[in-house]
């Protein structure tokens, strides 16, 4: 009788164990899948601001001297980051 009991035992605790191994590596592969495609996004919004804010420097110095067109850029690149850290901090509160 208590052989029956014990493999009954040993039978649930397998399938538990079974699916949460399952559980637990379905999860982790969800997570990398996402944090992967968060750094793809991320870098690739850096690479186009980038490329955005060469091609205003290069547009503004058409007007203005290169190095205030340098300085512009800056300057528009720092208040965009600004906003944003200001725009996660009241979010995060």
């Amino acid at each position: 009788m208590a052989d029956i009991f014990s493999s009954i035992i040993n039978f649930f605790v397998k399938e538990v164990n079974r699916r949460v191994r399952k559980y637990i590596v379905d999860v982790a592969s969800l997570l990398i899948k996402t944090v992967i495609l968060a750094i793809m996004g991320v870098e690739f919004i850096i690479l186009g601001a980038l490329f955005l804010l060469i091609s205003l420097v290069k547009y503004a110095s058409i007007y203005i001297p290169v190095w205030a067109a340098w300085l512009l850029g800056g300057f528009i690149a720092l208040i965009i980051g600004c906003l944003i850290m200001l725009a996660m901090l009241v979010r995060k509160s």
